[in-house]
């Protein structure tokens, strides 16, 4: 296990200094390239040592995937146009991305079909029965706990008492009646939140923020414990998980599944991003726990084993339901699908009828966030955020192509956009890295989806090079992980640090000084400054950033499927919808590359690979 992670490594690097050199040959000068070279050789080496993939053709499209990926991801990212790959050199490119790809997935296979997943069942049942305390009963989720918590502890000191975000204030002013209330989040968050954060509003906001925040890290950090032990129970038999004494032993799934469990629990406590999140005041927390406990459930079913025992499985489905369909606008579309595939496979099962409990709860929170909402006299969301990626099309239009546009068309987009604003400037404002400068531009009472659409198909006709090349520009930040311009900071989170900025949103949202103002102790400062410079440092790091981006964690969950496919267990592919639903949401989101809308595929990462490599081969059963 050791020299695979080490071997994968060195094949991250090998990637990032082979496939670089046809624009920075000066900057890896022929000594990088050599030492590149001798990297790949060790690579290579390993692989030969490694047993023979049963599905050969598969790892050669699989590394063509990613392959392509890494292409597409390096144009768009840089330039934003097809034009660089009818370069030679672009071919060359491509290989290189496929020859390193090529090479992981080789490891990745081998390994996955040569690791045991053997019970070290040593110990006896007289042993088990003697072993009641609360500890002895929870060793493996205790443990992990106490090791994330461990983990983030700096972090949470030097946060507290903890972030907002221009979201959450927008929320919470609205349950305060600071300003109007409004669809565009949902009033099912908007009132959880409002209501959670009022309990513990009893002294100042200082300290509700402080409640809010460690309460949820708790809670936060608690699933992810268990994830993690749900993870080592992967790896078990199904025979023996039917004795529910059995999931106090650390050998309840072997050595594999101890190595998956502590890979997991420390990714948990390391990786910065979870903590960050954890201590803000913010709707995509609880939605990611939502669906990624949602997985877990899904993993239970289809993987045919007690992972998730009956009684938790009842509470979690519930919770996770009414986390996915009430936190974000198009979170019930994820929870209808996942509501419909437990159904289908709880069909004739007891099961089954839990299901139907979570199909009540998500018809609730719809109703919540359209029937009741309306009678409250909310304000609709504007209908320009679900248009986000058509009108970035027709800024791309207008910025390539202004004379394609007739003058029927210029008057519509004029009556559509703000006083003083022309169609020219849809072309100048156009980014592909975010789209609210385009939006900006729109009147969002005046904005007609009839006359967007017409634009929008005429143009379509006309050009659809040009639609290609911004939808590909506008989402390379989730499809490939190497950009050297990291999108979607993480570092907006920050803001609220700025007294400056925090003070903008809050007489924009009509809130009174010294409301949703939380105090951050001087004594922390310091400590606050030191982990901002380290995690800056570490985002501006070549490859290392990778983990901050979000194209590293669809990458994972691509690579799970691949990993499910090549050992035949199709059905299980129904694991992989939310995580794959979460994707094209994300591609379809107005900011390029932000980790914040794809935080559930960073919860999830852990669990599904681990899911993909505990299956056994359905060939090796027909063989045998």
């Amino acid at each position: 296990m050791t020299r695979f992670i080490f071997a994968c490594i060195l094949g991250v690097l090998a990637a990032y200094a082979v496939c670089w050199y046809r624009d920075h040959l000066s900057y890896l000068g022929l000594g990088s390239i050599g030492v590149s070279l001798v990297i790949v050789a060790i690579f290579v080496r390993y692989c030969a040592t490694a047993r023979f993939p049963e599905r050969p053709a598969l790892t050669v499209v699989g590394a063509l995937l990613f392959a392509a990926l890494s292409l597409l991801g390096e144009v768009f990212s840089r330039n934003g146009t097809f034009a660089d790959l009818a370069h030679p050199s672009a071919f060359f490119c491509l290989l290189g991305y496929w020859a390193v790809s090529a090479l992981v997935l080789h490891a990745i296979f081998a390994w996955s079909q040569i690791s045991e997943h053997e019970i070290e069942m040593s110990e006896s049942r007289d042993e088990k029965k003697h072993s009641r305390s609360f500890f002895s009963r929870h060793c493996v989720f205790l443990t992990a706990l106490g090791i994330i918590l461990a983990g983030w502890l700096v972090v949470i000191i030097a946060l507290f008492p903890g972030l907002g975000f221009y979201d959450s204030l927008w929320q919470l002013s609205q349950f305060r009646d600071y300003t109007s209330l409004s669809t565009h989040h949902p009033l099912s968050a908007t009132v959880i939140m409002g209501i959670f954060s009022t309990f513990f509003s009893i002294f100042d906001d200082s300290v509700m923020f402080a409640c809010y925040t460690l309460v949820q890290s708790l809670l936060c950090a608690s699933a992810l414990a268990y994830v993690a032990t749900c993870i080592m129970r992967c790896f078990a038999h199904a025979e023996y998980l039917q004795d529910q004494r059995s999931t106090a032993s650390f050998r309840i799934g072997g050595a594999t599944g101890r190595n998956a469990y502590c890979c997991a629990v420390a990714f948990f406590a390391v990786m910065p991003l979870f903590p960050i999140y954890a201590m803000s005041i913010i709707k995509d927390q609880p939605y990611a726990v939502s669906i990624t406990l949602a997985v877990l459930l899904l993993i239970s079913v289809f993987s045919k084993k007690a992972v998730v025992p009956s009684r938790a499985f009842c509470i979690l489905y519930c919770v996770s339901m009414a986390g996915i369909a009430g936190f974000r606008n198009e979170g019930w579309i994820v929870a209808t699908v996942i509501t419909v595939i437990m159904v289908i496979a709880n069909h004739g099962t007891r099961k089954w009828f839990i299901a139907i409990v979570g199909a009540a709860i998500v018809i609730l929170a719809f109703g919540v966030n359209s029937v009741v909402a309306s009678a409250l006299g909310a304000t609709p969301g504007s209908t320009i955020e679900t248009f986000a990626l058509p009108n970035q099309q027709i800024a791309r239009e207008m910025k390539d192509h202004p004379e394609s546009f007739s003058e029927g068309e210029l008057q519509q987009l004029s009556n559509m956009l703000v006083s003083e604003a022309t169609p020219d400037m849809l072309g100048e404002r156009y980014s592909p890295d975010n789209a609210d400068e385009v939006k900006m531009l729109f009147d969002w009472n005046g904005y007609s989806r009839r006359s967007a659409l017409s634009i929008w198909f005429n143009h379509l006709a006309m050009h659809p090079v040009t639609y290609i090349e911004a939808f590909l520009s506008g989402s390379s930040g989730y499809y490939y992980p190497f950009t050297e311009k990291m999108i979607g900071s993480v570092f907006d989170s920050f803001q609220w640090l700025q007294p400056e900025v925090a003070d903008v949103w809050r007489q924009y949202f009509n809130v009174p000084d010294q409301a949703l103002d939380p105090e951050y102790p001087q004594s922390t400062e310091s400590m606050r400054r030191t982990f901002l410079e380290c995690l800056r440092g570490v985002y501006n790091l070549p490859v290392f950033n990778a983990l901050f981006s979000p194209a590293t964690y669809v990458w994972c969950a691509l690579l799970s499927a691949l990993i499910i496919v090549n050992k035949r267990r199709y059905s299980k592919l129904w694991v992989l919808v939310p995580a794959l639903l979460v994707v094209g949401m994300c591609v379809l989101a107005p900011i390029n590359g932000s980790i914040r809308y794809a935080l559930p595929l960073l919860y999830c990462t852990p669990l599904l690979l681990s899911f993909a490599c505990s299956l056994s081969s359905d060939m090796k059963k027909r063989l045998a």
